[in-house]
């Protein structure tokens, strides 16, 4: 039952006791007034507390270190760095530091041994878990089968991932870290792809997603269910548009719109809705009548115009083309980027607002008294802003997504028992024979490029990992919102 409505209900049985005649407690006995006014009152403030938690509800605290843990599709997404975004432009002033942990071509067994040298050295005080779907073992579902061998080898592998997943997550309970399990995201078996259909990978994949239920009711972890979200999208969709590409073109891995979907079911899971601030003028009674998350002063109203200074405490999200494509699906603007100016009782007209004397839009005094979402304006100086930090954002994670996590993909597997990690023709003949073994294979050409690319950026390994924290300091720096002049002038 909803909060407000169990607040409404308490409040209501109490006066409904306080004024029946017939009431054993409050007539028959008025010694017992006073206690059972205070037990009312007490349920009230109980419930109000939590109302106000769930107002406030964060899915990380400030300077918290979360590692983002899994496959592939945390290795190369974005859905992590789009949760990081939000995080830098709605909350300026409570920096964390996130950490991308995901590898390629990983399994859990995989995750159990590199987390002391890849997770666990980084000190964290929150870890995203997402793993499954290389654990499914897909090769087992390339064609529809009775073969009793093949079955029986599908459930091995899901019951060695369950096993797996619970030694990762006491791992992490040993360690104190607070524990958020993501659910796979889905394999796209529905949609019309040319990419070869593994039928029976995202049902796997389903099979994953109600165990990690349990295990996180088990553990008393936060859940977030990319694997249920992301299959309900696609039955909306699909009868609409079969070509609906949710999990990208080879079934996997999703685009960048994707993950931006990703990041909003992270985000509409774990994080309450909230403005990127707020502001409500009343013209004619000259008062500031509302400001949510922001600080109005200079306020001064005169016959056909309005000024005043705003210092807000959040930035809006930049949107992209890239993922803009996502804002169809998804109310990611209406939850978690809105930023309202509404000026009520304005003479009927058309009206010039500036912002830092820079000319926004013409509006009437109808567009001013429903109020218009700045965070849809890409020239005001606050939205540019925010551009320079999503800039900034992208090409920090394109650093670490396509450099650092590259040559952890081959630290942490196949030259992870090196005997002299610097002897580097040793690491030539393993990367090669890696590369020879995967002729045939449908990732060959991947791994040729990739082996290529380590070989150059490895040397240079420490001067990028400089730069991207270099990045990070830069973008904390410019997170901090400006004061801004607002200029209101009726036009002839």
């Amino acid at each position: 039952m909803p909060i407000m409505k169990r607040l409404f209900l308490y409040i209501l049985f109490y006066f409904y006791r306080k004024y029946n005649e017939n009431s054993y407690l409050f007539f028959k006995k008025p010694k017992n007034i006073m206690k059972k006014y205070l037990i009312y009152v007490w349920l009230f403030l109980v419930n109000y507390q939590h109302l106000v938690a769930q107002s406030t509800q964060k899915a990380f605290s400030e300077k918290d270190r979360v590692c983002f843990v899994g496959n592939s599709i945390t290795h190369a997404g974005y859905y992590h760095n789009f949760v990081n975004l939000y995080y830098q432009l709605h909350y300026p002033e409570m920096p964390i530091e996130t950490f991308n942990c995901g590898v390629a071509g990983n399994s859990a067994s995989n995750v159990i041994k590199r987390m002391n040298v890849d997770v666990m050295n980084k000190k964290p005080t929150v870890a995203t878990l997402m793993l499954g779907m290389n654990d499914v073992n897909r090769d087992l579902y390339s064609t529809i089968t009775t073969d009793t061998s093949i079955l029986n080898a599908r459930i091995r592998s899901i019951e060695l991932y369950k096993k797996n997943v619970e030694i990762i997550v006491k791992n992490f309970v040993k360690n104190n870290v607070n524990i958020i399990i993501l659910t796979p995201s889905i394999y796209d078996q529905e949609s019309n792809i040319k990419a070869q259909n593994m039928v029976g990978v995202n049902d796997a994949l389903g099979i994953c997603t109600e165990y990690l239920k349990g295990l996180s009711k088990k553990y008393n972890t936060k859940i977030v269910d990319f694997n249920g979200e992301m299959n309900l999208l696609n039955r909306r969709i699909l009868p609409q548009n079969p070509d609906f590409k949710l999990a990208g073109s080879d079934r996997i891995h999703p685009d960048v719109w994707g993950h931006f979907i990703m990041a909003n079911i992270f985000l509409k899971t774990l994080e309450s809705p909230k403005v990127v601030s707020s502001v409500e003028i009343d013209f004619k009674g000259k008062k500031l009548i509302e400001k949510q998350n922001c600080e109005v002063n200079n306020l001064k109203i005169q016959k056909s115009q309005l000024t005043f200074d705003c210092l807000e405490k959040s930035l809006p999200f930049p949107i992209d083309e890239k993922f803009k494509q996502a804002l169809s699906y998804v109310n990611f603007e209406k939850d978690y980027n809105q930023e309202p100016l509404k000026i009520k009782n304005l003479s009927k007209g058309k009206y010039l607002l500036k912002i830092d004397d820079e000319t926004i839009d013409t509006l009437t005094n109808i567009d001013f008294s429903k109020g218009i979402n700045l965070a849809k304006y890409q020239n005001t100086p606050q939205y540019k802003q925010s551009t320079l930090i999503y800039k900034l954002s992208m090409e920090r994670h394109a650093l670490i997504a396509n450099n650092l996590r590259d040559l952890a993909m081959f630290d942490f597997a196949e030259l992870m028992d090196m005997k002299n990690p610097n002897d580097i023709e040793e690491t030539k003949a393993i990367l090669n024979k890696k590369v020879e073994d995967s002729k045939g294979k449908p990732w060959y050409d991947y791994m040729g490029m990739v082996t290529k690319q380590y070989l150059i950026n490895k040397p240079n390994e420490a001067n990028t990992t400089l730069k991207t924290e270099e990045l990070l300091a830069e973008i904390n720096k410019e997170n901090k919102p400006k004061e801004h002049r607002y200029f209101v002038v009726k036009l002839d």
